[in-house]
């Protein structure tokens, strides 16, 4: 069965009680990125998707936990992901593999910047304030288009998740994301697009027009600071294996690099 938005109460039912922060337990990531990843839901004998990653491999991702059963529906050149918890899943007939982090932040890091490891985060995010006219809006669908324009100057200068961005702004209502623009002098500059799951905000988007010192610190620390007070992390999700991306993510100080595991046979 493909994905489609008829299913997506399933799937937040599904995740509700599935106690991870690994960032494909979202609906809308899956949604999103379904033809990069060539999802099918199965049903039988319990519920999972089967995917093909970015490398060309094929996986099964459980939906439903305990998660052990799922390893008898392994085959050769096949894995289980995403796994953060290794309890009884690894033994003589199975290995665990870690290739992908995401990269959580505490709310409240992202929103002060404080500390010695963070000031040149710090810094930009000054000089972007002192030298723009800033103003912030948030993303609803008659701002869609100023997003549009955000993500076609961003797109002149990086390939990526493009049409998958695009396709979330235009569904953001049905995906239940959320997000703001920023404005300088009145045009659209950037945008953060995400989702806001009971212990975390999913940044699944952050696109700013190019070579704005000091952009993206400010977009961080705006998106913390309008978040509700429970959300205790920010879920920049992984870095793709982009070293650039991984720089990027890293220069923030990350309090929780969650690895994620791949089960093999």
């Amino acid at each position: 069965m493909q994905l489609s938005l008829e299913l997506k109460n399933n799937f937040e039912k599904w995740f509700s009680e599935i106690d991870s922060l690994a960032s494909e337990f979202s609906f809308s990531n899956l949604y999103l990125f379904r033809e990069v990843h060539k999802y099918e839901l199965f049903f039988d004998p319990l519920p999972h998707l089967k995917g093909v990653s970015r490398e060309n491999e094929k996986f099964i991702m459980p939906l439903t936990q305990p998660f052990q059963p799922y390893l008898k529906l392994l085959k050769e050149g096949e894995y289980l992901f995403p796994l953060t918890n290794l309890t009884g899943l690894v033994s003589h007939r199975h290995e665990a593999i870690e290739k992908e982090k995401d990269y959580l932040y505490h709310t409240e890091k992202l929103r002060d910047l404080p500390g010695r490891k963070l000031a040149s985060r710090r810094n930009l995010l000054h000089q972007f304030e002192n030298n723009a006219l800033i103003d912030i809006k948030d993303l609803n669908p008659d701002l869609i288009q100023d997003a549009l324009q955000v993500l076609d100057a961003w797109h002149q200068n990086k390939d990526g998740d493009y049409d998958s961005c695009k396709e979330a702004l235009l569904l953001m209502g049905e995906l239940n994301l959320t997000g703001h623009l920023i404005y300088d002098a009145k045009e659209p500059i950037g945008f953060v697009l995400g989702e806001l799951l009971p212990k975390q905000y999913l940044m699944h988007f952050a696109k700013a027009k190019p070579d704005i010192k000091g952009l993206t610190p400010f977009m961080y620390q705006t998106t913390a600071a309008r978040l509700p007070s429970n959300i205790e992390w920010m879920n920049l999700e992984p870095d793709l294996g982009i070293d650039d991306l991984r720089q990027a993510k890293m220069s923030y100080d990350p309090d929780l690099l969650l690895e994620k595991y791949r089960i093999y046979p």
